[in-house]
């Protein structure tokens, strides 16, 4: 099912997409394993997409602490010092 305002290409008459211009396809010689491949890119974009509507009603858990109240489950840091701290081990 089509999500509403997804991309979705003309029918060029015979209910096939028009591919001329997308992905530099011309029109003569879109063949049918491209095709194929572009309604697959299609259906994998759909999939990875969400509405923002869909979003604002997700429940997201709050993130567990790992050192403190400054680092938390999934954050990103850096840790710097010399050599033989045993920042390796952390």
């Amino acid at each position: 099912m089509r999500k509403p305002g997804a991309y979705q290409p003309e029918a060029n008459g015979n209910g096939k997409p028009n591919l001329a211009g997308v992905a530099n396809i011309p029109s003569d010689s879109a063949t049918a394993s491209q095709e194929d491949a572009f309604t697959e890119l299609l259906a994998a974009f759909d999939k990875a997409t969400c509405l923002a509507s869909n979003l604002a009603e997700i429940k997201i858990p709050p993130r567990e602490p790992i050192v403190g109240s400054w680092l938390k489950e999934g954050d990103l840091g850096f840790i710097y010092g010399p050599r033989g701290l045993g920042k390796t081990w952390l």
